[in-house]
C-alpha cells in the first residue's frame, strides 16, 4: 500500500501560490514601518560590533557610526539593483528628513571603506542575534505539526563578482560540462522556519569546496529542539539522522531509490519499521539507524503518477503520526524552493546582476545583510498576516518589500521617549570626531 502524494505547490494550504488578499494588503498599509529597524535593535547591533572590535585598533569615523552603517548594509541588499550612492542618498535623506536636520554627503568610497571596518563577522552576529524562528503555535497552528515546529533545510547558491580578489577565495567551478559556471558562487545552505517562511540559520562558503551535505551537517549540530526537519534526498545519512534525534527533534526525508534497508515491522497504513543502513551495501559493518519507512506515489499536478517514493521518518508510531499525514507534511519542504525564489527572484529583483561586493569579507558581509533584510521583511509579513487572522503565504513578499522601499522615511525611529533630535539620537547618527573604541550609546 502506498500513500499518495504530489509534489506541487499547491497541495497544501501553506504552499500554495502567493497571493494578494486585500485584508492582508490593507494590513500591511496600516502598520507602522517603523517595525522594520525596530526589528534590528540598537543593542543588536551593539552586541554584533562589540564581538567585532579590536580593542588595540583606533577607528575614525567622521559622519556615520558603525551602527548606522549596519543599517545602511541593510538597506542596500533591500535595494539590490540599484546602485550604491543612489541607495545611499536615499537613506540619508530620509534620515534627514526625520530628525529634521541635514546630514552631511557621505560618498561611496567613504561607504566602502567603514564596510571593511564593520567586517563580515558583525553581519554574521547580527543575523544569529535577530533571525529567529518566527512561528508560532498560538497564531499559526498549522506551522507546526502535533506540537512540532515544521522546518525545512535546503541548499542553494549566488553569483558573485568575477573580480580577482573574490575568484581567489570562491573559485570558479570549472568541471567542463553544461554546468560549467563563469563567475564565482557562493554556496549555502539554510534552515527554514515553513510557517512564515523564513530562515532562521545557514552556514555557508566556496561553492567548489563546501557541498551541501557538509554544511547540513554543521547546521544540524544546532538544531533546536521540538521540531520536525523536512528534506530532500542529500539529507538522508544515517549520521544526519542521528544529529536531528541528539538534538531531541524529529525528521522526514525522501530516501534514493537504491538505498538498502531491512523490514522489521509493517503497519496497517503501508509504512514499516526497518533498519536503514548508510550505504548500498547492507551489512553487518555498515552503519544503521531503526526508522520507519513510507512508500508514496509521486503525482504531478493533473494526478497522473510520475514514480514511487520512500520517506524515512524518526516518528515510529503509525498510530500516533498516520502515513497519509506525514506524507503530506512532507511537501512543506516546498516552501524553502519558494523562499529562495523571494530571496533571488524578489528581492535581488531577479536580476542576472552578482552581488554587489568585490573583496571575499564584503561578499560574506553581504551575504548575511542579504539574510536579514529576506527576514525583516518576513517578520513584517507575518504580523500583518496575523493583525488580518489571514496565513504569511497569503501575503506578497513582493508587495511588503515595495512598502518598505516606499516608506523608508519612517523606518529609522527615533530613539524611545523622544519625538525631535536629542543628544542622544544625534549621537546615534553623527559619531564624536575622534573616536576609538565602542562604549555607551553612540555604537563607534
Amino acid at each position: 500500500m502506498c500513500v499518495s502524494g504530489t509534489h506541487t505547490k499547491e497541495d497544501s494550504t501553506m504552499a500554495r501560490t502567493v497571493r494578494k488578499v486585500a485584508s492582508g494588503q490593507e494590513a500591511l498599509e496600516l502598520m507602522s514601518v517603523g517595525a522594520l529597524m525596530s526589528l534590528v535593535t540598537y543593542n543588536q547591533i551593539d552586541e554584533a560590533l562589540r564581538e567585532r572590535h579590536d580593542p588595540t585598533r583606533q577607528t575614525r569615523t567622521r559622519k556615520l557610526t558603525k551602527r548606522m552603517i549596519v543599517y545602511l548594509i541593510i538597506f542596500l541588499c533591500l535595494y539590490f539593483g540599484k546602485s550604491t550612492i543612489n541607495v545611499l542618498k536615499t537613506v540619508m535623506e530620509s534620515v534627514s528628513r526625520l530628525y529634521g536636520r541635514r546630514l552631511s554627503d557621505f560618498s561611496e568610497a567613504a561607504l566602502s571603506k567603514a564596510r571593511i571596518s564593520v567586517g563580515s563577522s558583525t553581519l554574521h552576529s547580527l543575523f544569529r542575534s535577530v533571525c529567529k524562528p518566527i512561528s508560532t503555535l498560538v497564531e499559526t497552528p498549522n506551522a507546526f505539526y502535533k506540537g512540532l515546529r515544521l522546518i525545512a533545510i535546503d541548499g542553494s547558491d549566488l553569483d558573485l563578482q568575477n573580480v580577482e580578489q573574490v575568484s581567489a577565495v570562491f573559485p570558479i567551478a570549472g568541471d567542463g560540462g553544461k554546468n560549467r559556471h563563469k563567475v564565482p558562487k557562493l554556496r549555502f545552505n539554510a534552515i527554514l522556519d515553513v510557517g512564515s517562511r523564513s530562515l532562521f540559520d545557514a552556514e555557508c562558503g566556496a561553492y567548489t569546496t563546501h557541498s551541501e551535505q557538509a554544511l547540513a551537517r554543521i547546521l544540524l549540530e544546532r538544531l533546536p529542539s521540538g521540531c520536525l526537519l523536512l528534506g530532500d534526498r542529500y539529507y538522508p545519512a544515517v549520521a544526519n539522522m542521528k544529529k536531528v534525534i541528539k538534538r531531541r527533534s524529529h525528521f522526514i526525508f525522501r530516501l534514493k531509490k537504491n538505498r538498502k534497508y531491512k523490514i522489521i515491522k509493517m503497519f496497517p497504513d503501508g509504512s514499516f519499521l526497518a533498519l536503514l543502513y548508510n550505504n548500498h551495501h547492507a551489512g553487518s559493518k555498515a552503519e544503521s539507524i531503526i526508522v520507519r519507512i513510507i512508500p508514496y506515489l509521486v503525482k504531478d499536478k493533473d494526478g497522473m503518477e510520475i514514480e514511487q517514493g520512500l520517506l524515512a521518518t524518526s516518528l515510529l508510531s503509525a498510530r500516533k503520526y498516520p502515513a497519509e499525514e506525514l506524507a503530506k507534511h512532507y511537501h512543506f519542504r516546498w516552501e524553502s524552493e519558494m523562499c529562495y525564489d523571494e530571496l533571488k527572484a524578489h528581492l535581488l529583483n531577479g536580476t542576472k546582476d552578482n552581488l554587489r561586493s568585490k573583496t571575499p569579507d564584503l561578499v560574506l558581509q553581504e551575504f548575511w545583510g542579504l539574510l536579514i533584510a529576506h527576514w525583516v521583511v518576513k517578520k513584517i509579513a507575518y504580523n500583518a498576516a496575523v493583525a488580518a487572522g489571514q496565513l504569511p503565504a497569503d501575503i506578497s513578499f513582493t508587495d511588503t518589500l515595495e512598502i518598505l522601499r516606499r516608506t523608508t522615511q519612517s523606518a529609522l525611529p527615533p530613539p524611545k521617549g523622544s519625538g525631535k533630535l536629542s543628544e542622544k539620537a544625534s549621537d546615534v547618527l553623527h559619531a564624536e570626531k575622534n573616536c576609538s573604541q565602542p562604549t555607551g550609546d553612540n555604537g563607534c
